[in-house]
Protein backbone atom coordinates (compact mmCIF):
# COMPACT_ATOMS: atom_id res chain seq x y z
CA UNK A 1 0.00 0.00 0.00
CA UNK A 2 0.72 3.52 -0.96
CA UNK A 3 0.19 6.62 0.56
CA UNK A 4 -0.17 9.85 -0.88
CA UNK A 5 -0.67 13.48 1.07
CA UNK A 6 -3.45 15.23 -0.76
CA UNK A 7 -5.05 18.39 -0.55
CA UNK A 8 -6.38 20.47 2.23
CA UNK A 9 -9.24 19.14 3.30
CA UNK A 10 -11.20 21.27 5.49
CA UNK A 11 -12.02 25.37 4.81
CA UNK A 12 -10.70 27.80 7.39
CA UNK A 13 -14.00 27.98 8.51
CA UNK A 14 -15.09 24.27 9.14
CA UNK A 15 -11.71 24.15 10.89
CA UNK A 16 -12.29 26.73 13.35
CA UNK A 17 -15.50 25.31 13.89
CA UNK A 18 -13.88 21.70 14.86
CA UNK A 19 -11.12 23.52 16.96
CA UNK A 20 -13.60 24.97 19.30
CA UNK A 21 -15.51 21.43 19.59
CA UNK A 22 -12.50 19.59 20.31
CA UNK A 23 -10.85 22.57 23.14
CA UNK A 24 -13.93 21.80 25.05
CA UNK A 25 -13.70 18.36 24.89
CA UNK A 26 -9.49 18.79 26.38
CA UNK A 27 -8.24 22.55 27.00
CA UNK A 28 -5.11 21.55 25.76
CA UNK A 29 -5.53 21.28 21.93
CA UNK A 30 -3.77 24.11 20.56
CA UNK A 31 -4.56 23.86 16.77
CA UNK A 32 -6.26 21.57 13.74
CA UNK A 33 -5.06 20.66 10.69
CA UNK A 34 -6.58 18.41 7.76
CA UNK A 35 -5.29 17.14 4.11
CA UNK A 36 -6.69 14.45 2.36
CA UNK A 37 -4.68 10.97 2.02
CA UNK A 38 -4.57 8.87 -0.53
CA UNK A 39 -4.12 5.36 -0.54
CA UNK A 40 -2.95 3.15 -3.22
CA UNK A 41 -2.96 -0.46 -3.61
CA UNK A 42 -0.90 -1.90 -6.75
CA UNK A 43 -0.06 -5.24 -8.42
CA UNK A 44 3.10 -4.21 -8.85
CA UNK A 45 5.85 -1.36 -8.26
CA UNK A 46 5.04 1.90 -10.00
CA UNK A 47 7.03 3.49 -12.62
CA UNK A 48 8.04 7.07 -12.67
CA UNK A 49 6.09 7.58 -15.32
CA UNK A 50 3.00 5.68 -13.34
CA UNK A 51 4.00 7.91 -9.89
CA UNK A 52 3.73 11.18 -12.12
CA UNK A 53 0.25 9.96 -13.57
CA UNK A 54 -1.19 9.22 -10.26
CA UNK A 55 0.31 12.68 -8.87
CA UNK A 56 -1.68 14.75 -11.45
CA UNK A 57 -4.78 12.25 -10.93
CA UNK A 58 -4.98 12.85 -7.50
CA UNK A 59 -3.75 16.22 -6.74
CA UNK A 60 -5.11 18.17 -9.71
CA UNK A 61 -2.09 20.37 -9.58
CA UNK A 62 -2.70 21.39 -5.89
CA UNK A 63 -0.05 21.08 -3.52
CA UNK A 64 -0.09 18.45 -0.70
CA UNK A 65 -1.42 19.79 2.56
CA UNK A 66 1.24 19.80 5.69
CA UNK A 67 0.61 19.28 9.36
CA UNK A 68 2.12 21.02 11.75
CA UNK A 69 5.60 19.54 13.43
CA UNK A 70 4.75 17.64 16.66
CA UNK A 71 1.10 16.99 15.23
CA UNK A 72 -0.60 14.08 16.47
CA UNK A 73 -2.17 12.76 13.31
CA UNK A 74 -5.58 10.33 13.39
CA UNK A 75 -6.56 9.19 9.86
CA UNK A 76 -10.28 8.81 9.12
CA UNK A 77 -10.95 6.72 6.39
CA UNK A 78 -14.05 4.20 5.15
CA UNK A 79 -15.15 1.43 7.41
CA UNK A 80 -12.92 -1.62 6.54
CA UNK A 81 -14.41 -4.08 4.53
CA UNK A 82 -16.48 -1.74 2.69
CA UNK A 83 -15.42 -0.14 -0.67
CA UNK A 84 -16.70 3.70 -1.10
CA UNK A 85 -18.46 5.16 -3.97
CA UNK A 86 -15.57 7.74 -4.32
CA UNK A 87 -13.05 4.96 -4.39
CA UNK A 88 -15.13 2.74 -7.23
CA UNK A 89 -14.54 6.27 -9.31
CA UNK A 90 -11.10 6.89 -9.06
CA UNK A 91 -10.02 3.20 -9.45
CA UNK A 92 -11.91 3.66 -12.83
CA UNK A 93 -10.26 7.06 -13.74
CA UNK A 94 -6.80 5.74 -12.93
CA UNK A 95 -7.72 2.44 -15.37
CA UNK A 96 -8.55 5.03 -18.04
CA UNK A 97 -5.66 6.52 -18.14
CA UNK A 98 -3.72 3.96 -18.37
CA UNK A 99 -2.68 2.82 -14.41
CA UNK A 100 -3.20 -0.40 -14.91
CA UNK A 101 -1.18 -1.45 -12.16
CA UNK A 102 -3.55 0.29 -9.66
CA UNK A 103 -5.62 -2.13 -7.84
CA UNK A 104 -7.72 0.53 -6.09
CA UNK A 105 -7.79 3.77 -4.64
CA UNK A 106 -9.10 5.21 -1.36
CA UNK A 107 -8.73 8.61 0.24
CA UNK A 108 -9.25 9.65 4.02
CA UNK A 109 -8.34 12.47 5.81
CA UNK A 110 -5.71 12.70 7.86
CA UNK A 111 -6.02 15.05 10.95
CA UNK A 112 -2.98 16.54 12.76
CA UNK A 113 -3.75 17.64 16.31
CA UNK A 114 -1.39 20.14 18.26
CA UNK A 115 -1.69 20.14 22.29
CA UNK A 116 0.22 22.94 24.54
CA UNK A 117 1.59 19.86 26.68
CA UNK A 118 2.61 15.79 26.46
CA UNK A 119 -0.24 13.66 25.78
CA UNK A 120 -0.65 9.86 25.58
CA UNK A 121 -1.99 8.05 22.86
CA UNK A 122 -5.25 7.50 24.69
CA UNK A 123 -5.86 10.87 25.41
CA UNK A 124 -5.33 11.73 21.08
CA UNK A 125 -7.76 8.51 20.30
CA UNK A 126 -10.01 10.17 23.12
CA UNK A 127 -11.07 13.20 20.69
CA UNK A 128 -11.20 10.19 17.43
CA UNK A 129 -15.27 10.70 17.92
CA UNK A 130 -15.48 14.05 17.23
CA UNK A 131 -13.53 13.50 13.41
CA UNK A 132 -15.67 10.22 12.44
CA UNK A 133 -19.08 8.79 11.67
CA UNK A 134 -18.45 5.23 13.40
CA UNK A 135 -20.84 4.07 11.21
CA UNK A 136 -19.12 4.51 7.80
CA UNK A 137 -15.60 5.32 8.95
CA UNK A 138 -12.93 4.11 10.88
CA UNK A 139 -10.80 5.70 12.62
CA UNK A 140 -5.99 5.19 13.15
CA UNK A 141 -3.51 6.04 14.61
CA UNK A 142 -1.14 5.77 11.24
CA UNK A 143 -1.22 5.18 8.10
CA UNK A 144 -0.13 1.46 9.15
CA UNK A 145 -3.45 0.72 10.35
CA UNK A 146 -4.82 2.11 7.14
CA UNK A 147 -3.86 -1.80 5.47
CA UNK A 148 -6.85 -2.90 6.76
CA UNK A 149 -8.96 -0.99 4.69
CA UNK A 150 -7.37 -3.72 1.73
CA UNK A 151 -7.83 -6.78 3.57
CA UNK A 152 -9.52 -9.60 1.77
CA UNK A 153 -11.24 -12.23 4.51
CA UNK A 154 -13.58 -15.48 3.32
CA UNK A 155 -17.07 -14.75 4.61
CA UNK A 156 -18.23 -17.58 6.57
CA UNK A 157 -20.94 -19.64 5.00
CA UNK A 158 -24.52 -18.34 5.23
CA UNK A 159 -26.43 -20.31 8.01
CA UNK A 160 -30.01 -20.87 9.44
CA UNK A 161 -30.77 -19.94 13.51
CA UNK A 162 -33.81 -22.56 13.81
CA UNK A 163 -36.10 -20.84 16.03
CA UNK A 164 -39.01 -22.27 14.73
CA UNK A 165 -37.95 -25.61 15.94
CA UNK A 166 -36.22 -24.41 19.20
CA UNK A 167 -37.03 -20.89 20.04
CA UNK A 168 -34.68 -18.74 22.26
CA UNK A 169 -32.41 -21.37 23.08
CA UNK A 170 -31.44 -21.94 19.43
CA UNK A 171 -30.24 -18.36 19.67
CA UNK A 172 -28.18 -19.18 23.08
CA UNK A 173 -26.48 -22.03 21.37
CA UNK A 174 -25.75 -20.27 18.45
CA UNK A 175 -22.43 -18.15 18.62
CA UNK A 176 -23.76 -14.99 16.23
CA UNK A 177 -27.34 -15.83 18.11
CA UNK A 178 -25.92 -14.66 21.74
CA UNK A 179 -24.48 -11.66 20.11
CA UNK A 180 -27.81 -10.89 19.07
CA UNK A 181 -29.22 -11.40 21.91
CA UNK A 182 -26.40 -9.45 23.78
CA UNK A 183 -26.74 -6.46 21.82
CA UNK A 184 -30.59 -6.71 21.03
CA UNK A 185 -31.87 -7.17 24.80
CA UNK A 186 -29.04 -5.69 26.64
CA UNK A 187 -27.14 -3.62 24.89
CA UNK A 188 -29.91 -0.09 25.25
CA UNK A 189 -29.83 2.65 22.82
CA UNK A 190 -30.56 2.17 19.28
CA UNK A 191 -30.00 -2.32 19.68
CA UNK A 192 -32.90 -2.10 22.07
CA UNK A 193 -35.06 -0.16 20.51
CA UNK A 194 -34.82 -1.91 17.05
CA UNK A 195 -32.63 -4.79 16.26
CA UNK A 196 -33.76 -5.76 19.43
CA UNK A 197 -37.45 -5.44 19.18
CA UNK A 198 -36.70 -7.05 15.92
CA UNK A 199 -35.25 -10.11 16.85
CA UNK A 200 -37.46 -10.65 19.83
CA UNK A 201 -39.89 -10.32 17.11
CA UNK A 202 -38.75 -13.39 15.54
CA UNK A 203 -38.41 -15.30 18.52
CA UNK A 204 -41.70 -14.65 19.52
CA UNK A 205 -43.08 -15.40 15.92
CA UNK A 206 -40.41 -18.60 15.89
CA UNK A 207 -39.57 -17.33 12.42
CA UNK A 208 -36.28 -19.12 11.37
CA UNK A 209 -33.04 -16.42 11.25
CA UNK A 210 -30.63 -16.17 8.36
CA UNK A 211 -27.23 -15.51 9.58
CA UNK A 212 -24.82 -14.07 6.91
CA UNK A 213 -21.19 -12.89 7.34
CA UNK A 214 -21.30 -9.09 5.46
CA UNK A 215 -17.58 -7.74 6.20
Amino acid sequence: MLELPGQAALSDFRLAKLTRSLKRADDRIKSVEARFAYFIATYDSLTKEDQSRLDALLLSGDQPGKLARGARTLYVVPRPGTISPWSSKATDIARACDLDVVERIERGVCYGLKFSSKVSDDDVMALSHLLFDRMTEAVFADAAGVEALFETHEPAPVGTIALRESGREALVADRCGLVCLEQGFDAGGVGEDSFGHAIEQQVTERHDVVVADLR
